[in-house]
């Protein structure tokens, strides 16, 4: 395997940090860390790349990782299913569906996942820990046993009792917090930054979001186009960082011209302070004060440095944010499984939701290539 990285750099004051090492965020302010790669140095080309076996590691040169093992549990390559009735329903016949739920651990987080474990191992990390309202927990104690490593999770404490067995089953030690702790982190404190403990959270860390914008490059793959828009449900915004970064990547290899699809970030109405900032014309969300009860689980995560990075993204693709109201998420996860025979969840149905707004708003036209991302299936 051979990696194209070079250093990373913060996303907010510009300072270099050495990819090398263990690092956090930026020690200087506080930023979040993005791994910057060497283009310079002959990056693939598509059709080199799409002559390559599928898999979540295609563009090796733009993953960080330095072995030339990657144990694996086949994620990545997930299909991009064509909308059919569900498409009709919305009034979009080029809406195409990446369904993340056939990821190993049922949703997109293992991408991110299986990239910042590896990495971690690789630099002598034993220990990692993760706030997770679900989804990212599950990935992290999947790629933490793969990986060999200990996992220390901190999750909602009125999570099911089969997610906290399954969680234990694959060896990872298990924090029952108020959902008030999993939402609203501060920001600055570290998971268990004691003792060796590598905190995977949100952009708490430079390599999660390597193998979260993944996703991106294989939409390039299937579609041989850039997609006129993608909706993408979020809590914490690290989806909408990921694909963001990896259209500027495709762009700096001479894959695509510098058009970008129009970025969505979709939310719900009771956890949505993206939106709001986005509204606000914010650089940053702010804490979230309602209630947020009705909201998918897996949507009701905030990160502010994951955020500032999306909100950037939103604003330079000319895209928008849109909270949906929970009875039309749930209309939208039934219309999903009904039109399409797809089990996606909530925040899938979020994403179906907010398709049908944006098409009646006139933001989607008829005629535009849509892809709308399942992000888990619901179990």
């Amino acid at each position: 395997m051979r990696t194209l990285l070079l250093e990373l750099r913060c996303s907010s004051c510009g300072v270099s940090a050495d990819a090398d090492r263990v690092q956090r965020r930026c020690g200087d302010c506080g930023g979040a860390l993005l791994a910057h790669y060497d283009m310079g140095r002959g990056g693939p080309g598509l059709r080199q790349v799409l002559g390559r076996r599928p898999g979540l590691l295609r563009v090796h040169e733009l993953a960080p990782l330095r072995s030339h093992h990657f144990p694996t549990l086949g994620e990545g390559a997930t299909p991009l299913l064509p909308g059919e009735g569900l498409a009709v329903e919305l009034d979009l016949p080029h809406l195409v569906i990446k369904d993340e739920g056939q990821n190993p651990s049922g949703s997109w987080e293992c991408r991110g996942v299986s990239v910042a474990t590896a990495r971690a191992r690789e630099l002598g990390i034993g220990r990692i820990s993760m706030r997770s309202a679900g989804d990212s927990a599950r990935a992290a104690a999947a790629y933490g046993a793969l990986q060999g490593l200990d996992v220390r999770l901190q999750i909602p404490e009125d999570s099911s009792a089969q997610l906290q067995d399954e969680l234990r089953s694959r060896g990872a030690e298990l924090q029952l917090l108020p959902w008030a702790q999993i939402q609203q982190p501060d920001g600055e404190a570290q998971i268990g930054g004691d003792g060796g403990w590598l905190d995977l959270s949100a952009m708490a860390e430079p390599f999660r979001l390597e193998g979260a914008k993944t996703l991106g490059f294989e939409l390039i793959y299937d579609l041989g186009r850039v997609p006129d828009a993608i909706l993408c449900p979020t809590g914490t915004g690290l989806a909408i960082a990921a694909l963001g970064k990896a259209f500027d990547e495709m762009e700096a290899l001479g894959w695509i011209a510098a058009v970008r699809p129009r970025l969505v970030a979709v939310q719900a109405e009771s956890f949505a302070p993206l939106v709001h900032a986005f509204r606000k014309h914010r650089d940053q969300v702010q804490a979230w004060t309602r209630s947020s009860g009705g909201a998918p689980r897996e949507l009701r995560c905030s990160a502010p440095q994951a955020s500032a990075l999306a909100l950037e993204a939103l604003r330079s693709s000319r895209g928008t944010a849109i909270a949906v109201p929970e009875r039309e998420i749930a209309a939208g996860q039934s219309l999903l499984a009904r039109r399409l025979g797809l089990a996606g969840s909530g925040a899938s149905g979020a994403c179906v939701a907010a398709a049908r707004a944006l098409r009646q708003s006139g933001f989607l036209h008829r005629e535009a290539l849509v892809v709308a991302v399942s992000p888990s299936n619901g179990q």
